[in-house]
């Protein structure tokens, strides 16, 4: 499946050049995976063949897919999931950059607030299966951000998808983040405490192909209402 402003490119394009893709230099980029679901996951005669497991996990990604209908999250994008893995961007719809003021800022700080979302809804839907709650506990966010580049590959359903050392780094992070707690860069962090959010110190992890680097994690973000979200009503401030 393709997003609206890519499918309006290709319906309004007068000619095809056979690839499409765009460079953003200014993006908020999460990866949040659920906590233990691939020790959860077993083929069992008690899960219908892990039927039961992948029912569990159609929920919570449908809540999220749910969370992003809503207007404060109109400028993410969902990029895809990967197994038990939920990937979603900001920054990526051209007819919200037109009116972005402090791009970078806004786009990590919307990203940082669906992350905070994500963690609660999804142990709302786990708790409803307890039988679970000791493998499956929660959501694992890993934020990070800077340029990528996105587009569409393959001629045979043709997927959407995003490149770049901000989506790598962002991937690699979940090996080491804690469940509950959404894990930022220091570059991040810097960008974010300007705007109010909170953080702890995390200290250096080992990010393949980067060496150490240095993390925090979320503790407290700013109070901001659901007008207050609104990302066209604070872009246009």
């Amino acid at each position: 499946m393709l997003p609206n402003h890519v499918l309006e490119y290709f319906l309004n394009a007068d000619e095809y050049s056979g690839l499409y893709y765009q460079n953003h230099q200014e993006t908020g980029v999460m990866f949040a995976s659920i906590h233990g679901f691939d020790e959860f996951y077993e083929e069992l005669t008690v899960n219908n063949q892990g039927i039961e497991c992948m029912r569990l996990l159609n929920e919570i990604f449908a809540d999220f897919d749910q969370l992003l209908r809503e207007e404060r999250f109109q400028c993410l994008e969902k990029i895809k999931t990967i197994g038990c893995v939920y990937m979603v961007a900001s920054g990526l719809k051209t007819s919200l950059r037109r009116c972005r003021v402090r791009a970078m800022s806004w786009h990590c700080g919307i990203t940082v607030s669906l992350s905070c979302v994500l963690c609660d809804g999804a142990c709302g839907v786990v708790q409803c299966h307890g039988i679970v709650v000791s493998q499956c506990r929660g959501v694992l966010p890993c934020i990070n951000h800077g340029p990528i580049v996105a587009g569409v590959i393959g001629a045979k359903k043709p997927q959407y998808d995003i490149w770049g050392d901000t989506v790598n780094v962002a991937s690699r992070m979940d090996s080491t983040a804690e469940v509950g707690k959404t894990q930022v860069l220091q570059e991040t962090q810097v960008l974010l405490a300007a705007q109010g959010y909170g953080f702890e110190y995390r200290g250096p992890i080992a990010v393949k192909g980067k060496g150490n680097l240095i993390t925090y994690y979320l503790v407290n973000k700013p109070n901001f209402d659901k007008d207050s979200l609104s990302p066209l009503k604070r872009m246009q401030k």
